[in-house]
């Protein structure tokens, strides 16, 4: 199912603000990319989602400019070679990805770094990746 038809579910709603936000203004993407919303995010709903999450989709949340680069890089592409727009896109997110939320994992996304496990609570993992290993994780977690 759409990611953007599921934000109720999560508990989130499209523009919504939050008083203790790890994160403001963020936009809200499956693993293609696509944008499936946009706000302030609490570590609680991060938590929410990857407890209600399928095990087959991401959550990535971004930064706010990554739409439009990613407008920008669809129309540079269009007008080359079309093949090549998933794998740059891919770059992108990978480029501009703060969080990585799937089943009952979190990963915030440090610059340089190895895999961390910080903690679990309830059944849910909260775990750091390094920039350079996420375009690699997202391609595997990919159908």
């Amino acid at each position: 199912m759409d990611l953007a038809n599921r934000l109720e579910e999560f508990g989130l709603k499209v523009g919504q603000k939050r008083k203790n936000a790890i994160i403001k203004e963020a936009v809200w993407c499956d693993a293609k990319g696509n944008k499936v919303g946009w706000g302030d995010l609490e570590g609680e709903d991060l938590f929410r989602v990857s407890q209600r999450i399928g095990r087959q989709e991401l959550f990535l949340v971004v930064k706010k400019e990554f739409c439009k680069t990613k407008d920008a890089l669809q129309k540079d592409v269009s007008q080359r070679d079309s093949s090549k727009a998933g794998e740059e896109i891919q770059l992108l997110l990978a480029e501009n990805c703060l969080f990585v939320v799937s089943d009952r994992m979190i990963f915030l996304i440090e610059e340089d770094g190895e895999f961390k496990t910080y903690f679990k609570v309830e059944d849910v993992w909260f775990s750091s990746m390094a920039r350079s290993r996420i375009r690699d994780f997202l391609e595997s977690l990919l159908p």
